[in-house]
């Protein structure tokens, strides 16, 4: 039997596997360092490609119970967020490595992962036939020309756009199959009106059509060629609901949401008048279904299964509507476009147009498009979505206007149909992904299960249809009821082995057993079949799993410096290695920006304020040379020049990385190295609480707290506190300054001089002022100005020097 690996990381900051087998026992193993597990393919059942959301790939040898091979793969000038899909290829000696985000592909050698082949773009030879090609931003730049600016579609070079959540697969001929899917923008329509100054002011959108292709690669011949599947229109979706959702592992089969409902029984002839329109919702007659592709050759519409039909309250949960339908007035504004629709469709707008049924329509639509008349009048177009009413209204375009779903000649209908139409396509198709959730493939060839919102599970045949709905057995489990989860686009099927499989929803796993069926029909008539399940993580075990994650992360990551004690030479000895550790491996040290530099010992984590704690209480030269080495480290990756601010926290998100540092030296030196101030000007102040309460309880003498070093850092957090806007602008509430205002009220302080400190801060901060306002250096000095507090004298001039310097920086 083959070994199987499971992906314990898929959202983390690390990247690690349980491997299990019936003859051994189960054993956890750390892959990456500093990313998650995007994609995980076997070899041959012993060895497995794993590939990393930073564009790692490793081969692991599950026997040897190690990583045997890695790689790095380089990516372009501008290419980022790569997130690799990874097959392994029948002859087993390359791996096929491909990105759900950016641009390019790679053909490795395995076992070394020496890269083999590397292409970007398709160049076109004739017609849909393409050469595989691989240009740098540079090339590009040289024929002025971008990626970025180059087309998804057919074109002499065009980019190769794969589904973000769709898998490629590879035929037994070898050619490799990749679902594609990008957006061309349509027609562009008013979509809402407002009122500005008294005036009527309209905002447009436009109609997206999202293209479905498959490209077949043949890697032998560099060639490649697309065909199209079809486009969905009028649609928005995003990378949550990928309107492709998987292709076969033979690569014969293409599987993506139907573009529209699907009806049981044969539409009939739609009958008009206006009057007799009904959205009448008869029992199970809709559903919900999937388009099967065969993509063998020209892809074809091979089946629609469905997988949930309509429930009898409709699309989603509330009692249906009886009565009139005038009496719903999103229901009934929709009814009154449909005239209107089929006159567009029949290319017969223009005399529709002075028809009764027109008057009809504007007599409804006219006062939410009319600002004089908005109020209690407006018709809310958001309520054409509605849970309320949308079943109904999908009802009305099913039954009289199903063209909606398919083709419409976008290019003449009416704005006010296109907002309509918009509005419901999007929603559909946002309601018909929440039954496809997640799709998985059985070990019965052509076989998937689909995983739905409700918690219920059905199996599909691509040629058979529909099998049987099942609903996993969670009322037995220990905390059902309020403590089990929701299930979102996050919540994920998984195969295990034979008919046992999994479902993954948030902090929980299940995993259970399907009897293996010989039952498939047209249409799902049969209540859902209970499956004993069993929990096998909670709340209490993620926690547990967590942890033991993170620890196995940190043993393989840069920057795990062991100490033989506690003692302060032992601790400056391992605070020079993380130094050194952090200058050449910054990017895995701190991979997801949550880190705290820690030193252990044995089983021991010592942490950024324990060892900064015995630094201090040792105090020599030494060991301010240790804290300070590691700073200059840290800033040395730092990003610089505007909106550069901390990104690195520690756990528990509050502790800014390096900070507890930065104030030990402050402490042991009695000043503000230089070093230490370049740490503070990259303060996220937004989300810093940390410095504010440390530095209240700086240990230092009255003489160190009233040293000129120390007073320039606090003019300098107090301007950035006073810009983020969130604290009020008294800056006698700000880092002590009460005393400073005390002493420019008794003399003691210039009031000049302070405006001049002030000003300083201001005039470095103002690259960072991305908000408003303070919009500028001398905004902010205004602000400060204006937020003074008390009618003495020295503080009016105080206000004064502060304003005449806002003057001349607005002047310069």
């Amino acid at each position: 039997m083959s070994y199987r690996v499971r992906n314990m990381t898929k959202y983390g900051d690390g990247g690690v596997v349980e491997v299990s087998h019936t003859s051994e026992k189960t054993f956890k193993l750390a892959i990456f360092a500093d990313s998650n597990i995007e994609d995980v393919a076997s070899v041959d059942g012993r060895q497995f490609l794993l590939t990393s959301g930073a564009g790692d790939v490793a081969l692991l040898d599950c026997e040897r119970k190690k990583v045997i091979a890695r790689t790095r793969l380089p990516m372009h000038r501008f290419e980022s967020m790569f997130r690799p899909g990874v097959l392994a290829l029948e002859e087993r000696s390359k791996a096929f490595v491909w990105p759900r985000e950016g641009r390019s592909f790679f053909v490795l050698d395995i076992p070394s992962l020496e890269i083999d082949n590397r292409f970007s773009l398709a160049e076109q030879i004739e017609g849909d036939k393409y050469r595989l090609i691989d240009l740098t931003d540079e090339e590009l730049l040289a024929q002025r020309n971008s990626y970025n600016n180059l087309p998804a579609s057919e074109g002499p070079l065009r980019r190769i756009p794969v589904s973000r959540q769709g898998n490629c697969a590879v035929r037994a001929d070898g050619t490799i199959i990749a679902p594609i899917e990008y957006i061309q923008h349509g027609r562009e329509y008013v979509s809402d009106y407002q009122v500005k100054n008294g005036k009527k002011i309209s905002s447009t959108n436009t109609l997206r059509h999202t293209i479905i292709e498959i490209c077949e690669i043949d890697l032998n011949k560099k060639k490649c060629k697309f065909n199209k599947i079809t486009t969905y229109n009028g649609t928005t979706i995003g990378p949550r609901y990928s309107l492709l959702d998987t292709i076969s592992p033979d690569g014969k089969f293409a599987i993506g949401l139907s573009r529209g409902p699907r009806r049981k029984t044969k539409t009939p002839e739609t009958r008009w008048p206006l009057d007799s329109i009904s959205c009448a919702m008869p029992a199970g007659e809709y559903a919900y279904s999937l388009d099967v592709w065969d993509i063998t050759s020209t892809p074809k519409l091979h089946r629609q299964p469905v997988i949930q039909p309509f429930r009898d309250s409709g699309l989603i949960k509330e009692p249906r509507l009886d009565g009139d339908v005038s009496d719903f007035s999103p229901v009934h504004a929709v009814a009154t476009l449909m005239s209107g629709m089929r006159a567009a469709a029949d290319g017969k707008l223009d005399d529709w147009r002075e028809s009764s049924d027109s008057q009809s329509e504007n007599e409804v639509f006219v006062p939410s498009e009319t600002p004089g008349s908005w109020g209690t009048t407006r018709l809310a177009e958001g309520d054409f979505t509605h849970f309320r009413f949308f079943g109904h209204i999908v009802h009305l375009f099913a039954r009289h206007m199903p063209e909606v779903f398919h083709a419409m000649p976008w290019d003449v209908m009416t704005d006010r149909q296109m907002r309509v139409v918009a509005k419901t396509l999007k929603a559909f198709y946002a309601y018909a992904g929440g039954e496809a959730i997640s799709i998985v493939w059985t070990d019965d060839p052509g076989t998937f299960l689909t995983l739905t919102h409700h918690g219920t599970i059905r199996e599909v045949h691509v040629t058979k249809g529909v099998g049987p709905e099942y609903r996993l057995d969670l009322a037995a489990l220990p905390g059902s009821g309020s403590n089990l989860p929701k299930l979102s686009s996050g919540s994920r099927l998984e195969y295990v082995h034979e008919r046992t499989f999994a479902l993954e929803a948030g902090v929980f796993r299940f995993e259970f057993e399907l009897p293996r069926t010989r039952e498939y029909s047209a249409w799902p008539s049969s209540p859902p079949v209970p499956v004993p399940t069993k929990l096998t993580r909670d709340r209490e075990s993620y926690k547990r799993e967590k942890n033991a994650i993170k620890r196995l992360i940190r043993q393989i990551r840069p920057g795990f410096v062991k100490i033989k004690s506690e003692n302060p030479e032992e601790i400056i000895s391992g605070l020079r290695k993380l130094a050194a550790e952090i200058q050449v491996s910054f990017r895995e040290i701190t991979a997801g920006n949550v880190w705290e530099p820690v030193l252990h010992k044995g089983k021991k984590t010592i942490g950024e304020e324990a060892f900064c704690g015995i630094l201090k209480n040792d105090g020599s030269a030494k060991a301010i040379a240790a804290l300070s080495t590691l700073l200059d480290a840290f800033l040395a990756q730092q990003k610089t020049g505007a909106l550069s601010f901390w990104k690195i926290f520690h756990d528990d998100d509050q502790t800014p990385a390096l900070a507890p540092t930065a104030f030990a030296l402050i402490e042991l030196t009695g000043t503000v190295p230089d070093n230490v101030f370049r740490f503070f000007t990259l303060r996220d102040v937004e989300h810093d609480v940390y410095t504010r309460d440390r530095f209240a309880n700086l240990d230092l003498t009255e003489e160190q707290r009233a040293s000129p070093a120390l007073f320039r850092l606090r003019v300098r957090l107090a301007t950035q506190d006073i810009a983020d806007g969130s604290r009020g602008s008294n800056l006698a509430e700000f880092f002590g300054f009460d005393h400073e205002l005390k002493s420019v009220i008794s003399g003691e302080l210039n009031a000049a001089h302070l405006a001049d400190m002030f000003a300083e801060a201001a005039s470095a901060e103002a690259p960072n002022f991305y908000w408003d306002p303070p919009h500028d250096a001398g905004g902010l000095l205004k602000i400060i100005a204006g937020g003074l507090q008390g009618n003495e004298p020295e503080i009016a001039t105080l206000k004064s020097e502060l304003r005449k310097r806002s003057n001349l920086i607005a002047g310069s």
